[in-house]
């Protein structure tokens, strides 16, 4: 006897610590980094919901040791309303549980991989951080995109090791700003979830007396109105109606009949 399954196979979102969709800029030195995503950002963002994860290293390693305002005060959560933008500041735990609601409104975060890990890795090839890179190996658990920075012609042994498929992914020099930005611009446009509409049809409008999905507001059946609204805006439609309905409906439209019946108003 087959295991009773309760609930479809349903596609679980790849989540990663910060974003569903995010990479980790590691092998050379932070402002490299940064000036790398402010490159991205400023080419994406018209477009996409960018975000940037970075650590203030530099702070950390000052001699003062009392923290700031609020938060220095005692307080957990500090939340200021800076008029064109927002901070929000606190102490305690951060992680993934933390991080993910904070970043569900992005589309993509670039993460400094000198300091944080990411779901999916750019490396860059730099002199300057080869030996720091060839202690990280083991945050390059999914490496998308090869960079060189300038006198970084040679790709070390230890990462040829590291990452077998290595010279199957593309590559870009650091500067190529453009370039990068619109590969992970298509990186961003093929993970985009297709997008379907449903015009739900089959209720008897008992209470009502007479089909809604039959009114005339728009010169059509509501049902139909609704449907080509659905097409015109390049969404593929489909019509769920009762296995009755089904000789009642135009050929062009896609019909599913209803699989769960009589539910009355509570199955809307």
């Amino acid at each position: 006897m087959a295991d009773h399954q309760k609930h479809a196979k349903l596609k679980r979102p790849a989540l990663g610590q910060f974003a569903r969709r995010e990479w980790a800029v590691i092998g050379t030195p932070c402002g490299e980094i940064q000036r790398l995503a402010d490159g991205l950002i400023a080419r994406l963002h018209e477009r996409w919901k960018v975000a940037y994860v970075d650590a203030d290293h530099a702070k950390a390693d000052s001699s003062a040791t009392a923290l700031p305002g609020k938060i220095g005060q005692g307080a957990q959560l500090v939340y200021t309303d800076r008029i064109h933008y927002h901070q929000l500041e606190w102490q305690g735990e951060t992680g993934p549980f933390q991080f993910r609601p904070l970043f569900n409104a992005t589309d993509a975060a670039i993460v400094n991989g000198n300091h944080f890990t990411a779901r999916q890795q750019i490396v860059v090839i730099d002199p300057r951080k080869a030996e720091s890179l060839s202690r990280k190996l083991d945050r390059l658990t999914d490496v998308q995109l090869i960079l060189y920075a300038s006198g970084g012609e040679e790709i070390p042994d230890f990462l040829r090791s590291a990452i077998p498929k290595l010279s199957d992914l593309p590559a870009f020099r650091l500067e190529e700003v453009d370039a990068i930005a619109d590969w992970l611009e298509r990186q961003l446009l093929t993970s985009l979830p297709p997008v379907r509409g449903l015009v739900l049809a089959g209720g008897r409008s008992v209470r009502m007396g007479q089909d809604k999905g039959l009114l005339d507001y728009h010169g059509a059946p509501q049902r139909e109105h609704l449907y080509g609204l659905m097409a015109a805006l390049g969404v593929p439609p489909s019509l769920s109606c009762r296995a009755d309905q089904l000789a009642t409906l135009p050929k062009k439209l896609a019909a599913l009949p209803d699989t769960f019946l009589e539910l009355g108003p509570y199955g809307a």
